[in-house]
C-alpha cells in the first residue's frame, strides 16, 4: 500500500515538474513548446500551452494595410481610441438600425481595448484569447475520445479538424469565433446529452447575428430528434440545388428585426453575389479544391456509413449522423447565397469529428479501408492549403521568437514572403 501511495506521489511531482518546465519552456520558444506539449495531449496543462500559443499567434498576427477584416478592426480600435468613444456611444450602436454593429462581442471587446491603447495587435491578441479558448477546447474534446494509440489516418482526420476552422480565422473574428463557440455547446449535447452546454450555442449569435441561423437548425433538431432516413434525403437533395431566387431569400427573411436590413440587404444583393464570384475567380485553383475535397470527403463518409453502416450507429454516433446529414443540407441551400458557403465549414467540421471516432470505433471494416486509402491524399491536399493560408498571418516572430521579444519587436510580414523569396 506504502509503495502504491508512494509511486502515484512520485507520478504527481514527475508530472508536476514537466508542466513547469513546459510553460517556462514558453516564454523562450513558444512555437517549439507548442509542437512538443501535442505529445502529452492527454494531460489537460497541454491543452492550455496550446490556448497559450493561440494568444501568441494572436500577439504576432500579421496586419494588413486594407482588404482582411483584421484591417478593419485595426482601424476601428484606432478610431475609438482617438475619439474617445464612449460605452454608451456603443452600446446606442449596436443593434440600431442604420449602424454598422450588429454583432455584440467584437465592438465591445474593441472599445474596452482602445480605453487603454491604440495597437491593433493587443487586440488581435485578445481576440485570439477568446478564439483560442474555444478552438483549444474543442479539438481536446475530439482528442480525449481518441485511444492513446492515434494511427496515421486519424492523425490526418485530426490535422483536418483542427485546420477547418484555424486560429489565424481571427483574421474573421467574428465569424469563426461564433462557429467555435456554437460546435462547443453542441459537441457535448449530442455525445453526452449535456443541454446545459447549449447555452453556448445560443450564446454564437452575439458574436455573429447569422449565426440565428445554426441556432433554429439545431432547434429544430432538438425538436424532431434523430430522423435518419429524413435527414440523409434533404442532404443528398440540397446537393443538386445549384441556384436560388435571392430577392425571395430576401423577402423570407423579412421577419427579422430592422436593424439587420442593411445586413440582409447585403448578404442577398445581387451585385454582391457577382463580386463575390469574380473574386472566387481570382483565387488560385488548389484553394476551392482542397474545400471540395473536404466536402467529398463528408459525402463519401456519409452515403457509405447510411448504406453500409447505419446498423452500427446508435448513442451519440446516431445524434452526430443525423444532426450533421440535417445541418450539411441547410448548410447547402446557404451556399447558393453570397458568403453562405461558411456554414459549409461547420458542417464539414462536425463531419470530420463525427467520422474520426466512427473510424477509430469501426477500425477493422474492410470497405472503410479502402475509404480511408482514398480519402487521405485529399485530406493532405487541404492541410497544405489551410497551412499555406495560414502563411499570409504568420510572421516569422510567430515560429521562431518569443512573449518577451514581441513586446518590443513587431515583425508585420508575413512568412509565405520569406518562403517565395527562397524562390
Amino acid at each position: 500500500m506504502e509503495n502504491q501511495v508512494t509511486l502515484k506521489s512520485e507520478h504527481y511531482y514527475s508530472g508536476s515538474r514537466l508542466k513547469i518546465r513546459y510553460f517556462l519552456g514558453f516564454l523562450v520558444w513558444p512555437f517549439g513548446v507548442m509542437l512538443a506539449a501535442l505529445r502529452h495531449h492527454n494531460r489537460r496543462w497541454s491543452m492550455n500551452i496550446f490556448w497559450l500559443f493561440c494568444i501568441f499567434l494572436g500577439l504576432t498576427f500579421v496586419i494588413a494595410s486594407e482588404g482582411p477584416d483584421s484591417a478593419r478592426y485595426a482601424n476601428t480600435l484606432k478610431t475609438f481610441h482617438s475619439e474617445g468613444v464612449t460605452f454608451s456611444d456603443i452600446t446606442n450602436s449596436i443593434y440600431t438600425p442604420g449602424s454598422n454593429f450588429v454583432d455584440v462581442v467584437q465592438p465591445l471587446l474593441t472599445w474596452f481595448i482602445s480605453l487603454f491603447t491604440d495597437n491593433p495587435s493587443i487586440l488581435l491578441a485578445c481576440f485570439a484569447l477568446i478564439f483560442g479558448f474555444f478552438y483549444s477546447r474543442n479539438l481536446w474534446y475530439l482528442l480525449d475520445k481518441i485511444d492513446d494509440k492515434i494511427s496515421p489516418v486519424t492523425f490526418v482526420l485530426i490535422l483536418t479538424f483542427a485546420l477547418i476552422n484555424p486560429i489565424w480565422n481571427i483574421n474573421g473574428f467574428r465569424m469563426w469565433t461564433a462557429s467555435q463557440v456554437f460546435i462547443y455547446g453542441l459537441l457535448p449535447y449530442l455525445f453526452e446529452g449535456n443541454k446545459r452546454r447549449l447555452w453556448w450555442s445560443v450564446g454564437s449569435i452575439l458574436f455573429h447575428f447569422s449565426f440565428i441561423f445554426p441556432v433554429a437548425i439545431l432547434a429544430t433538431y432538438a425538436l424532431f430528434r434523430n430522423r435518419l432516413n429524413i435527414y440523409f434525403i434533404f442532404f443528398i437533395v440540397t446537393s443538386f440545388i445549384n441556384t436560388i431566387n435571392l430577392e425571395a431569400i430576401r423577402d423570407l427573411l423579412d421577419f427579422l428585426p430592422s436593424f439587420m436590413d442593411p445586413r440582409v440587404e447585403s448578404y442577398t444583393n445581387i451585385n454582391y453575389a457577382q463580386r463575390i464570384a469574380e473574386a472566387r475567380e481570382r483565387i488560385n485553383w488548389y484553394v476551392p479544391l482542397s474545400g471540395e475535397v473536404l466536402t467529398y470527403t463528408s459525402y463519401l463518409f456519409a452515403i457509405f456509413i447510411f448504406l453500409k453502416g447505419r446498423k452500427r450507429l446508435e448513442g451519440p454516433f446516431l445524434n452526430l449522423f443525423c444532426f450533421g446529414l440535417w445541418f450539411y443540407g441547410w448548410a447547402n441551400l446557404a451556399s447558393l447565397v453570397p458568403s453562405g458557403g461558411r456554414f459549409v465549414s461547420i458542417a464539414n467540421l462536425i463531419m470530420i469529428f463525427f467520422i474520426t471516432l466512427y473510424l477509430q470505433d469501426n477500425y477493422s471494416q474492410k470497405v472503410l479501408k479502402v475509404l480511408r486509402v482514398i480519402s487521405v491524399p485529399g485530406l493532405i491536399l487541404f492541410i497544405v492549403v489551410a497551412i499555406r493560408i495560414g502563411f499570409d498571418y504568420i510572421s516569422f516572430a510567430t515560429t521562431f521568437g518569443n512573449p518577451i521579444l514581441s513586446l518590443f519587436v513587431h515583425d508585420n510580414t508575413p512568412l509565405i514572403a520569406y518562403v517565395k523569396g527562397l524562390f
